[in-house]
């Protein structure tokens, strides 16, 4: 059986903030988040590292709309890609 966390733990877990979370679901980019009978957030174990490549994938400036690009898209080649190219551009716009 599968342990669920509400957002607080979720939270602390992952180390992003509760509104951010609430953002990136609101936005598409956890897919279903389940909700207990009171209508609370529950969160899984597997959404932990999806949350945090989101938050890094911000702090690289990489836009909303792409990383949810990203995280809808089934094909691991086209992700792979889209990576790739990110990598890229943060390179290239790296200052010394």
């Amino acid at each position: 059986m599968e342990q669920f966390l509400t957002i607080q733990a979720f939270s602390e877990r992952v180390g992003i903030a509760k509104s951010a979370i609430r953002y990136y679901e609101s936005e598409g980019l956890l897919g279903a988040v389940k909700r207990n009978a009171s209508g609370y957030r529950l969160y899984e174990e597997g959404q932990v590292e999806i949350v945090r490549l989101i938050a890094s994938l911000r702090m690289a400036d990489i836009a909303i709309t792409d990383i949810k690009r990203y995280v809808n898209e089934a094909s691991e080649i086209e992700r792979q890609q889209m990576m790739s190219e990110w990598i890229r551009t943060i390179k290239m716009n790296r200052t010394y």
